[in-house]
C-alpha cells in the first residue's frame, strides 16, 4: 500500500474531530403533534453578563421589591394570563456553558443554580398558583460533574480554533395557575467557578414539545446516516483500493 493510502487510512481511523459550536446554541422547541415550532408565551435569552457574580453573594433573595425578588440580578422571563383548557403553563429553562478546568466527581460546587419566583400582582396574598406549586427557589438544576444520571450533556467543540467542552442542559417546570390572572415570572442563576456561562434561555409555553428535528431518521435508517457508518465505508474503500493496487503491482511483476 502506498504512502497516500496509508495516510488516508490513518485519517479514517483517527476518529471525528471536535464539532463547531452550533448556532443557534439551543434547539428549536417543536410541537410534538405537528413538528412545527411551538407557539410561545414569551422567550428571553441572556449571556454571561446576566449571571450573579462568582466572587460576590450568590443566590440572593430580596423581598423588598416585588418586581425584583432576586435584587439587582433579577431576570424577567415574561408575563401572561393562564387560559382555561390550555393545561399547565410550562417554564423551560436551558443552560449552555464551557468547562474552564476539568470537573471531578468529588467537586462540591457542582451545580448551576436557578432561583425562580412567580408573582401575581392582582391576587390577594399572591396565591395564583394551585396546590401543585413546586419549590421555587434554590433549584439545583444542572449537574456539572460527569458520569451522574442527571449530568449535563458534554460535547467537544472547537471555538476560535480552541478545543473546549460545552455543557448543556434543559429543565421544565409545570404550574397549575388561577385562570385569567396576570402571572409574572422572574429568576436568577449562577454557575460554579469552573464553568463559564455562554447562554441561558427561558421560555414560557403551553402544550407538549420536543427538541428533535422533524426529519429524524426512520427506524432502521440510523446506521446509514451515522458517522460510524461513514467511517466504516471510508475504511472499506481505502482497503479495497489498496488491495486493487497490490494486485496490479503483483500482476505487473509476474508479466515481466
Amino acid at each position: 500500500m502506498n504512502r497516500a493510502l496509508a495516510c488516508l487510512l490513518l485519517a479514517a481511523l483517527s476518529g471525528p474531530a471536535a464539532a463547531q459550536l452550533p448556532e443557534p446554541i439551543f434547539p428549536v422547541l417543536r410541537d410534538t403533534a405537528t413538528g412545527n415550532p411551538i407557539a410561545t408565551l414569551a422567550q428571553q435569552v441572556w449571556g454571561a453578563d446576566a449571571e450573579e457574580p462568582k466572587d460576590g453573594p450568590r443566590n440572593v433573595v430580596s423581598g423588598k421589591d416585588p418586581e425584583a425578588p432576586f435584587a439587582d440580578r433579577t431576570l424577567f422571563a415574561g408575563e401572561f394570563r393562564a387560559r382555561p383548557g390550555k393545561g399547565p403553563a410550562k417554564l423551560v429553562l436551558e443552560y449552555a456553558g464551557f468547562e474552564t478546568e476539568p470537573i471531578k466527581r468529588g467537586d462540591r460546587d457542582n451545580w448551576v443554580v436557578f432561583n425562580i419566583a412567580l408573582r401575581c400582582p392582582y391576587v390577594d396574598g399572591g396565591r395564583c398558583v394551585g396546590e401543585t406549586l413546586p419549590k421555587t427557589r434554590f433549584q439545583n438544576l444542572f449537574e456539572t460533574r460527569p458520569d451522574y444520571a442527571n449530568s449535563m450533556k458534554r460535547t467537544a467543540v472547537k471555538v476560535a480554533g480552541r478545543d473546549r467542552v460545552l455543557l448543556t442542559g434543559l429543565e421544565v417546570f409545570e404550574y397549575d395557575l388561577v385562570p385569567e390572572e396576570l402571572m409574572k415570572v422572574y429568576f436568577s442563576f449562577n454557575a460554579p467557578a469552573n464553568v463559564e456561562t455562554h447562554e441561558v434561555r427561558a421560555t414560557l409555553l403551553y402544550g407538549e414539545f420536543t427538541t428533535a428535528a422533524p426529519q429524524a431518521a426512520a427506524a432502521g435508517d440510523g446506521e446509514s446516516k451515522s458517522p460510524g457508518f461513514a467511517l466504516k465505508l471510508l475504511v472499506f474503500l481505502v482497503l479495497s483500493a489498496g488491495a486493487f493496487l497490490g494486485i496490479r503491482a503483483l500482476a505487473r511483476r509476474m508479466s515481466e
